[in-house]
């Protein structure tokens, strides 16, 4: 598991929140899909409008 933090223009839900709103200060976002015995690695991606990840194990 691990945290990464999203903040800014969420109006299409990319900031990972489950919403649409737009967040002036950071929010945690957990990612967190896998028994706490594995192990994975992510990668994030932000650009202009968009933000997403890449796990891998």
């Amino acid at each position: 598991c691990g945290d990464i933090m999203s903040w800014g223009w969420g109006e299409h839900g990319q900031l990972g929140l489950g919403g649409t709103c737009d967040q002036a200060t950071p929010q945690i976002v957990r990612i967190c899909n896998r028994p706490s015995n594995s192990s994975i690695s992510f990668r994030v991606y932000c650009g202009s409008g968009f933000t997403f990840t890449v796990g891998a194990t």
